[in-house]
């Protein structure tokens, strides 16, 4: 698992509750990472759930020409050893950030550069080097300097986009480089990492300069392979055509949940909060209109949303908006 350590999500308790189960926390505040796989690990004993863990889908196909039917054959990978599944239905719930998205770059893959910052402690008085200007990178920058790190951060930008920031980074990244505690260099690309320097272009202009880790914010390429296999229609964005009343694909018995139903270059515009009602559309497609799924939080706490609670408004800031989690 990659999330940052103590990483907080973007979206309240409340939308990110699952299955009528309440979700607190002993601050009131967003849930971290740890603490929402323990309120997982509580969901899958509560209803005594057996998800196959450590069982990698590697092939999925539609029998028969173009689906027809809705079966599909699913061929699962666990320790070396492959397994065939069989379904009528199948969900598509596996999210649209499978890889970080590489520079291609001369030095990308040398030790000292990262593209997840596990342990803010390794960066303890040690010049870092941080790529990107969204809200990974930012966050990434503000913990690192907190925990003893001499930061700059780098961004092909002239300057930080507020709307496509957490309020609250944008305030602090400010004030920081404001004040000269972290330092920033806007419209620079990275040209080459070598182990004694790093070139960059600075408004077109090429500079080097020495950094002990170097740590690539700059976003995540979503895995299509499953999708083409499957026969599924894209739009240009890597993004599936769906029937929004059902989320069913133009294969018939493919649905897609959560932010797979997302594109997978430069726009995030599915969060968990937004994606409850997935789950009631695929139900009444397959079990029929009367079914009923128990989705979010627990009812008293619980409140209608949708995407276009948290779409920009020109002019202001929308925390969630391009948000990464």
């Amino acid at each position: 698992m990659n999330w940052p350590a103590s990483t907080p999500f973007f979206s309240s308790p409340e939308r990110t509750a699952i299955a009528g189960i309440p979700l607190q926390t002993v601050h009131q505040s967003m849930v971290t990472g740890e603490e929402y796989l323990a309120y997982l690990r509580t969901v899958v004993e509560h209803y005594d759930l057996h998800p196959l863990l450590y069982h990698r889908v590697i092939s999925a196909r539609a029998q028969g020409a173009g689906g027809t039917g809705g079966r599909f054959q699913l061929t699962v990978e666990h320790r070396g050893t492959e397994k065939k599944f069989s379904c009528r239905n199948l969900i598509m719930a596996h999210g649209n950030m499978h890889a970080p998205r590489r520079l291609g770059v001369p030095g990308e893959d040398l030790e000292f550069v990262d593209n997840y910052h596990d342990d803010i402690h390794r960066y303890f008085r040690q010049n870092l080097l941080i790529v990107g200007g969204r809200n990974s990178a930012v966050e990434a920058a503000i913990r690192a300097w907190r925990g003893g790190a001499r930061v700059t951060l780098m961004y092909r930008q002239p300057e930080l986009t507020k709307e496509k920031l957490n309020s609250r980074y944008h305030l602090e990244i400010s004030i920081l480089m404001q004040k000269e505690r972290i330092r920033f260099l806007g419209s620079s690309e990275i040209r080459e990492i070598r182990n004694d320097e790093i070139s960059y272009l600075r408004n077109g202009k090429e500079e080097t300069g020495t950094w002990d880790f170097v740590l690539l914010c700059t976003g995540f390429e979503k895995d299509l392979s499953l999708l083409h296999e499957l026969g599924v229609k894209l739009n240009p964005d890597g993004e599936p055509v769906l029937n929004e009343p059902t989320m069913e694909a133009n294969v018939p018995g493919l649905y897609f949940a959560g932010t797979s139903v997302s594109g997978g270059r430069d726009s995030y515009r599915q969060f968990v909060g937004t994606s409850h009602v997935h789950v009631e559309k695929i139900l009444r497609s397959i079990a029929g209109e009367n079914a009923r799924a128990v989705t979010g939080d627990y009812f008293p706490r619980s409140y209608p949303f949708s995407r276009a609670d948290i779409e920009p408004v020109e002019g202001k800031s929308v925390d969630e908006n391009t948000a990464d989690r």
